[in-house]
């Protein structure tokens, strides 16, 4: 053991709080001593029984991360509870209360469903300032789950998302000023929310744009019809917008777009369009279905080249998952669930992870590269990871402030280039695929 090691230990063995936290944490990540999560957490104990709120936290993760025998929710809650008593600053705390309160709201990792329980953390997370926990507090209070319904606190929350540039919060307050819930109805203020989120490719907002116009509910009338943006919502697969291009159409007499529309709307299943092509045909003539039936066969085309842009969100969706599941490789090897513990080998899937958008892995590559035996182990590589962390998520703060401190100024230059290479990877990949 090194004397800094040994200093730290006689101070938290004399009852210093912060020696206490620094000792556990050495105990935690393997730091001059080895690893031993049993100890780390009797000394997180020993500190956060005396008010040490950071210690109460990692308490609490440990146990939302299963590091001490399996995940457990609820004493998760029960500490990450200590910590707030203690005053933990939120946005340590805002990542780890949404994990927590998606546990409790989805009935995941052995606790029933909890709408209550849910509520509470995910209120934690939108007080310290995640804009889709906000999003998800608005639709509890909408829904009146876990809390009683109150649309006026749900607009409230879904203004706090979308001042923070956040698609579904646009969406949802727009639709709050078109429909009058929870704010007086103002079609401006409507349009105007609508049409930030339309514009990001949000297909309910596209479709309730396109109703506005076609009700003369626009104040602006975005410079475009509502066929323009029911068309885009219904080419994304909507099929209430596919529909309502049929209804649109009929009412003009382009009963040929009517009908392909009507066609397209009932291979998705809808019933309407059904009832609707069973009145409509009779009343066309062979022109108009011929017409018609080319009009169908257009669209079919059209809908090939969307499949395209939905194969894209379905490639990202799968590199979500394929980073989740490098993400659990790299914390076997970490953590020696099942295999003997390799830093190098937990490196090399949670780099992998990291190059498919998680950041958490980004947080524990920078631990590996700490964590490392000579002449493996790499100071400034673990910057690099834990500043991408930092800025992605609000991870890795504490431990990036401390390691800051531990190297040179030029070291820190060349870990933001590092951080630059690795950034501009993680990019090249998402368009690559």
């Amino acid at each position: 053991m090194s004397f800094n090691f040994q200093d730290m230990l006689k101070k938290a063995e004399a009852g210093d709080i912060d020696a206490q936290h620094d000792l556990a944490s050495a105990y935690y990540w393997g730091e001059d001593i080895a690893e031993n999560h049993a100890e780390a957490l009797r000394w997180y104990r020993k500190a956060a029984d005396s008010g040490h709120a950071d210690s109460a936290l990692e308490i609490g993760r440990m146990y939302l991360k299963g590091v001490i025998s399996k995940t457990d929710p609820r004493e998760a809650a029960r500490w990450f509870t200590k910590a707030m008593g203690y005053g933990i600053e939120l946005w340590k705390i805002y990542c780890d209360s949404y994990a927590l309160a998606e546990s409790f709201y989805f009935g995941r990792h052995g606790v029933p469903t909890d709408y209550s329980e849910a509520f509470r953390w995910y209120r934690v997370a939108a007080e310290g300032g995640l804009d889709y926990a906000m999003v998800k507090l608005g639709t509890m209070y909408a829904a009146g789950e876990g809390v009683k319904k109150d649309d006026v606190e749900a607009a409230r929350w879904y203004r706090e998302a979308a001042n923070r540039d956040d698609w579904d919060g646009w969406y949802k307050l727009g639709m709050c000023y078109k429909d009058g819930v929870g704010v007086e109805k103002d079609f401006q203020e409507a349009e105007k929310w609508l049409l930030l989120a339309a514009g990001k490719n949000h297909e309910d907002a596209q479709y309730a744009l396109g109703l506005m116009i076609a009700a003369g509910e626009a104040v602006e009338n975005c410079g475009c019809d509502e066929g323009y943006w029911l068309g885009m919502a219904a080419e994304k697969g909507h099929v209430m917008a596919q529909f309502a291009l049929g209804e649109i159409y009929e009412s003009r007499a382009s009963y040929a777009s009517a009908y392909a529309w009507y066609r397209i709307a009932e291979s998705h299943g809808n019933a309407q369009a059904a009832s609707k092509l069973q009145l409509l045909v009779p009343q066309m003539s062979q022109e108009d279905l011929l017409s018609g039936d080319v009009g169908h066969t257009s669209l079919l085309v059209r809908f090939a080249k969307t499949a395209a842009w939905k194969a894209n969100q379905a490639l990202e969706k799968a590199q979500r998952e394929h980073a989740h599941a490098l993400e659990n490789e790299g914390d076997r090897y970490f953590y020696g669930r099942g295999v003997p513990k390799d830093y190098g080998f937990a490196y090399i899937s949670y780099r992998e992870a990291a190059r498919h958008g998680s950041s958490m892995a980004l947080y524990r590559a920078g631990l590996c590269c700490l964590n490392r035996e000579e002449p493996y182990k790499n100071e400034i590589e673990a910057y690099a990871y834990w500043s991408l962390a930092s800025s992605s998520c609000g991870l890795s703060r504490d431990e990036l402030a401390k390691l800051e401190q531990r190297i040179s100024p030029d070291d820190r230059v060349r870990g933001q280039e590092i951080a630059n290479m690795i950034r501009e990877d993680i990019e090249a990949n998402k368009l690559g695929g």
